[in-house]
């Protein structure tokens, strides 16, 4: 009897094992969106789910849902990823988190037009990710997505990168004195977050320490999101 009992919880316990090993692997194939409060992430999640035009407000719940293929990328091959619009808002930071630790790649969204207002913060917030110990381990690619470039006022790409750049490498050696005012250990810091290239020259995205991609786009109008589809297809397999 105690050996049939031991058998049976043997098993049971196998199958958790397998369970919880699916479940990792499904986890690890969602994309997220992430990016500041009114970037666009909520209104292009549910343009690429449902092909329609939402009007969207400031939300503090993540949105979930199987890409599509994109219609004109019918060979793509593989399973749909998992996509999560995840909130910007600041206090949603902890959620964003939770969330890398089960990411297989990130799109993040950028306003071309209130970039202008807030290259600080859209730096601060790639720079904890650029930096991120974790995902530079595991190389999760980057792709950063300038929306609203339908509007005349909206900003290149390629001054938003060369504004971004700059902001970094301040940022750069602000947090380098903030660990020393705090007596972070080297060893510590290592553990949580890598360099953002090398300290003795200025910072350009070729020197990230995860891959980094950039595209235009147009929410709004349609433009350029079947190669943000297309991303998401073939990085998360």
């Amino acid at each position: 009897m105690w050996a049939q009992v031991l058998l049976a919880l043997a098993i049971l316990a196998g199958l958790a094992v397998v369970l919880k090993f699916l479940r990792g692997r499904k986890a690890r194939q969602a994309v997220l969106l992430l990016g500041l409060p009114n970037s666009g992430k909520t209104a292009f999640w549910f343009k690429v789910m449902t092909s329609q035009d939402v009007v969207t407000h400031t939300s503090m719940k993540e949105n979930k849902g199987y890409l599509p293929k994109p219609a004109t990328h019918a060979h793509l091959r593989g399973s749909a990823p998992l996509v999560v619009d995840v909130p910007g808002h600041m206090r949603c930071r902890p959620l964003v988190r939770q969330y890398l630790s089960a990411a297989k790649a990130i799109v993040f969204l950028v306003d071309s037009i209130e970039i202008i207002y807030n290259y600080s913060s859209v730096a601060e917030y790639l720079y904890s990710l650029l930096t991120n110990a974790d995902l530079v381990r595991r190389g999760l690619p980057v792709m950063i997505a300038c929306n609203k470039r339908d509007d005349p006022l909206s900003a290149k790409p390629s001054l938003i990168q060369e504004k971004l750049e700059k902001e970094l490498t301040t940022l750069r050696s602000t947090k380098k004195n903030e660990l020393l005012e705090l007596g972070d250990s080297q060893e510590a810091n290592a553990a949580r977050v890598v360099p953002l290239g090398s300290p003795q020259v200025p910072f350009t995205f070729t020197q990230s320490p995860l891959p980094v991609l950039w595209r235009e786009c147009s929410v709004a109008t349609g433009d350029q999101l079947e190669d943000l589809m297309c991303f998401m297809w073939t990085t998360s397999g």
